[in-house]
């Protein structure tokens, strides 16, 4: 199976920078996309 490329994200160049040095911070906004109980934003 070929899957075609539609878009290419980037290198991820600042993200990777800021792994070398140790600063790396990932977080989430909202809830769950698993959690099925209706959210009122």
């Amino acid at each position: 199976m070929t899957l075609q490329l539609w878009k290419h994200r980037g290198s991820l160049i600042l993200t990777r920078a800021q792994i070398r040095e140790g600063r790396l911070t990932v977080g989430c906004i909202g809830g769950s996309i698993t959690d099925a109980r209706p959210r009122h934003n």
